[in-house]
């Protein structure tokens, strides 16, 4: 009697004597588990609870009172796992099983078109023939790997490079509506398809038969779910009207915020952020296999994960086309942003046949909606300073709502843009995120000018320094004559250095930056190898405590190895961007033979021009940049050789210069591209005097004419395949 009063939850647990059965003791604990799962899903997915907040908070109490009275009961699983833990030092690599792969994508209705009939020609399909595909929305948040080992959550690793990300495991368990191990759906019940409530699996039609109801038997034993990370939008605008009323900035966008919650080292605050995972397909799956991909949306949703609402079933190409119109139609009224849809073949069979071109799939393909436009008044236009020392005008605009952003401030680009478009202070003007990121300033409404608007005129001054502003002959641009001593220019510069994409220093952001520069800490990117020994400087810098500092200290450290590839591209020289470095690094093999290299040996680089080339000897030859490179190395910058790649076996293309142009019957162009990269030649896109082959499909154009003119090699579609092999 008293163990049934025990496990109902009537007597303290705290209470019970240890000789009580601890089969029974886990049998509630599982018990508890499942139920408080349960109401989980029905209020964090189908948002239809069926029980008040303080039964539930009575339910999840009773299970951590067991859990503390008896800790061998307590596991990763347990929904009191989902509070967070302590801070971490730093986030771990890992490897994703099978590469998350990027998609190509597409931005109209003829791209689309295309890819069905490039998938026909590639499966051998008749041109009236209707391949199934299935049309999902294409959220626009964070992208996570979920990896389940015998059902239950062993590992979360965001998508890094595609090959490697970080493995952000603590954080990944707090989000609510992501099940901690996989059951199927204790309801019992159909799931809504109302738009925008979640789960969505009774928009498509399954493929009938045993895999398409899921049970626990038929589980696989190691399964990668992938899907999205993202905030609500309604939960973003509470996030930030919390964070004014506390005296904070708010954030500038919910992915934005959703990638900095993820990756935090503090899991606890992840826990406390209202982030969600909605699922769209699956990496490694061993012990278990689907026919249709729908197959397994449906299984995913059985097992507890949302998918985003909206996916359409398609028979043949025209439906597809009404499925990506109808969800931009609804693109509002989602509950989190989304910035294109995903068109995928339905059939397992039919994707494997397909394969994969480069790091994307044949069978796939990204279409990107326009970008979302809003009204509103240009206040004011500024001056920012560049690295370069450009001068661009940026528009301070009234606050505007637009792509699911608060935008209030906009590129202008540069003088003659600006001139183009004659845009004004005071204008009421439309405004548009560029790619659904950049916001900008399309036009002006001239209609409705009052006769107050201001025309900007150009400062002869720097605004941060006083310089003279000069005009570079054959640019657009104009630029502040400090090289040296502009301190928006040393922020730029630094900022730069230290970005994700150059040297990656963690915890050195651009606050931070502007605090080391305005605070005489640094003055070009070789001081920051001196701060180790500023750490007291450090500390009294605006929210920097020890931790701070060990992190920051613990990023310069790493940086000191660093490839010479991010050295390069983090020196911020003009017309030397990311691929340009990792080509120049490869070809040359260390910094030293890079250095000296000659104009014309610099030419000899895949992807490297006269310009680049004039820009680099330029670079080099200047003292004060050759003072710089000194005193990075003094810093204890190692400028280690780059690994050069491995000999390719010979063939017609190595080191060949081929141009591809017209349509390929057998493949598409950034196929034919990559094919001929892996043979050792390069495909630019334009036809010179240095190409080598102008390969020729149906429709050549212009490109054909001039490789005539040029007498140079033209090869038919054949001839390229058979030089292909």
């Amino acid at each position: 009697m008293e163990l049934h009063a025990v496990l109902m939850g009537r007597v303290p647990v705290g209470c019970v004597p240890m000789s009580v059965d601890e089969a029974k003791l886990r049998g509630r604990w599982e018990a508890l588990v499942a139920e408080i799962e349960a109401h989980n899903r029905r209020y964090y997915i189908d948002a239809s609870p069926i029980i008040s907040d303080r039964a539930y908070d009575a339910l999840f109490r009773e299970l951590q009172e067991l859990e503390d009275a008896h800790p061998a009961l307590r596991s990763q699983e347990s929904p009191t796992q989902r509070v967070g833990g302590l801070p971490v030092d730093a986030l771990s690599k890992f490897t994703h099983p099978t590469p998350m792969l990027s998609l190509q994508n597409s931005y109209d209705e003829q791209d689309i078109r295309d890819f069905d009939e490039r998938v026909k020609r590639q499966l051998d399909l008749s041109a009236d023939h209707s391949v199934r595909y299935l049309v999902e929305p294409k959220l626009d948040g964070m992208a996570m790997e979920l990896i389940y080992e015998g059902g239950v959550l062993a590992v979360g690793v965001t998508r890094g490079d595609g090959l490697v990300g970080e493995n952000v495991t603590p954080n990944v368990r707090t989000i609510r509506n992501l099940p901690l191990r996989l059951v199927p759906d204790s309801t019992g019940e159909q799931v809504s398809s109302t738009a925008g409530s979640g789960s969505q699996a009774s928009l498509f039609a399954p493929t009938p038969g045993p895999q398409t109801k899921a049970s626990s038997a038929a589980l696989p034993t190691r399964v990668a779910i992938r899907g999205e990370v993202v905030m609500p939008q309604d939960s973003f605008q509470k996030l930030n009207e919390r964070r004014v009323s506390e005296g904070l900035e708010p954030y500038v966008n919910a992915r934005n915020s959703t990638s900095g919650t993820v990756r935090n080292l503090d899991s606890r605050i992840a826990a406390a952020a209202p982030l969600r995972f909605y699922a769209h397909s699956a990496g490694v799956c061993e012990g278990r296999s689907f026919e249709r991909h729908s197959d397994f949306l449906a299984f995913a949703d059985a097992m507890g994960f949302q998918v985003p609402a909206g996916i359409t079933a398609c028979d043949g190409i025209d439906e597809v086309i009404a499925a990506l119109a109808a969800i931009e139609d609804r693109r509002a009224s989602y509950p989190y942003d989304i910035d294109g849809a995903v068109v995928k073949i339905d059939d397992h069979d039919l994707q494997a046949r397909l394969g994969f071109v480069s790091r994307s799939p044949r069978w796939s393909m990204a279409y990107k909606y326009a970008a979302e436009q809003a009204t509103t008044r240009l206040l004011a236009i500024d001056v920012q300073v560049g690295r370069t020392g450009v001068l661009t005008p940026v528009a301070r605009l009234e606050p505007v709502f637009v792509g699911g952003v608060v935008v209030s401030n906009a590129t202008l680009h540069n003088r003659d843009e600006l001139e183009r478009k004659d845009i004004r202070a005071g204008d009421l003007v439309v405004v548009q995120r560029a790619g659904d990121v950049i916001p900008q300033v399309v036009r002006p409404l001239v209609e409705k000018r009052t006769g107050t608007e201001v025309t900007f005129v150009f400062p002869d001054q720097c605004p941060e320094c006083r310089a003279p502003v000069v005009e570079v002959e054959d640019e657009v641009a104009l630029r502040c004559a400090n090289e040296v001593d502009c301190p928006a220019q040393t922020r730029a510069r630094v900022a730069h250095f230290a970005s994700r994409k150059a040297l990656d220093i963690e915890g050195l952001g651009v606050k931070l930056v502007a605090q080391l520069v305005e605070e005489g800490l640094v003055r070009s990117i070789a001081d920051l190898y001196s701060l180790d020994g500023q750490r007291t400087a450090l500390l009294a810098l605006e929210r920097m405590a020890e931790t701070s500092v060990d992190n920051l200290l613990a990023g310069i450290e790493a940086s000191r190895s660093a490839p010479i590839h991010r050295l390069l591209f983090g020196l911020g020289i003009r017309f030397v961007g990311e691929t340009v470095a990792k080509r120049l690094c490869g070809h040359f093999g260390s910094w030293e033979a890079l250095a000296s290299a000659t104009q014309e040996e610099l030419e000899e680089a895949e992807e490297v021009g006269p310009i680049v080339a004039d820009s680099l000897r330029t670079w080099f030859a200047d003292e004060r940049n050759q003072q710089l490179i000194t005193a990075m190395s003094d810093g204890g910058v190692q400028f280690p050789d780059e690994a050069r790649p491995e000999a390719l076996p010979a063939h017609p293309f190595l080191g060949k210069s081929v141009v591809v142009t017209g349509t390929l019957s057998s493949m598409g162009r950034s196929e034919a591209k990559a094919a001929i990269e892996a043979r050792g030649g390069k495909s630019p896109g334009s036809v010179s005097k240095k190409t080598d082959y102008l390969v020729a499909g149906e429709n050549a154009g212009s490109k054909l004419e001039k490789a005539r003119k040029l007498g140079l090699n033209v090869l038919s579609e054949d001839d390229f395949l058979q030089l292909l092999g």
